[in-house]
Order: C-alpha cells, then structure tokens, then sequence
C-alpha cells in the first residue's frame, strides 16, 4: 500500500553465507530516502487486514534521518 515501507538490518547467526534481513513493516505519510539510515518511534499495531492475518506493523509516530552506523549488521 501506499505509505508503507519496511525498515530492515541485516542478521548474521553464523557465517557470511547464512544473512538475511529483518525487519518491520511501518506506516506512515513522510517521504522517506531509499537506501538511508532512520532512527524511527512509533507503536506496535497488529493489522486488521483479512490480507495479513495475526500481522504486526509500526504506525511511526517520529522519525530522524542518521549516518551509516560503523557496523550495519546484527550478530546473533
């Protein structure tokens, strides 16, 4: 839908060969840069889509362009 974007990191459990992404679907109306770095706040809400059932997204209520973190992976 329009005004719904995800905001993702990529994990790493093991080895280089097993990442992948995570992360959260998130609404909101601001226009947002592909491929930048947000710090965003916001509520949990589970969707009422008969689409996407049991379903959670973050209805964003702020949110702050910032620089590429020196580490942009999640080890697990």
């Amino acid at each position: 839908e329009q005004n719904n974007f995800v905001i993702a990191r990529y994990v790493m459990t093991c080895c280089a060969s097993d990442m992948h992404i995570i992360g959260f679907l998130c609404k909101d109306n601001r226009a947002y840069n592909i491929n930048s770095w947000y710090e965003i706040t916001g509520v949990l809400k589970k969707s009422d889509s008969s689409n996407s059932k049991d379903s959670v997204y973050i209805e964003v209520e702020s949110s702050k362009e910032i620089d590429t973190p020196e580490n942009q992976y999640i080890y697990l």
